[in-house]
């Protein structure tokens, strides 16, 4: 499946001492950039129409979404949830949790986003 070099952006944040520096990765196919995984403390504005089968969710799928509603940022949550907002937390997160819709791709954390800017 084309969509096997998400694999790649998984460690796209790096800490160094007391300081965070984020990297953004651009992902030309999606037209967006990986800007990283962030601990989860804001308030969801947007979640995916309870018509979209959460148990197929993807990263392009959520993209796709957030951009069609003309929004800037997409995030997922914990496998299956979408957002369209960026996270109030630039503290880093642990996104060990792989999509319900492709086990290849990570869809953030329980706790934490992963977070992408869109283009």
């Amino acid at each position: 499946m084309y969509l096997k070099l998400f694999t790649l952006f998984v460690c796209a944040v790096i800490g160094l001492s007391q300081e965070q520096f984020v990297k953004k990765v651009f992902i030309p196919r999606l037209n967006a950039s990986y800007v990283g995984c962030f601990q989860d403390t804001t308030s969801k504005s947007k979640r995916v129409p309870l018509n979209m089968d959460y148990y197929y969710m993807t990263v392009p799928m959520c993209i796709h979404f957030c951009r069609k509603n003309y929004e800037r940022y997409a995030v997922l949550q914990d496998r299956i949830y979408c957002y369209c907002t960026s996270p109030a937390s630039m503290d880093i997160g642990v996104c060990n949790s792989p999509c319900a819709g492709n086990r290849n791709e990570i869809c953030g954390g329980k706790s934490s986003v992963s977070f992408y800017m869109l283009s």
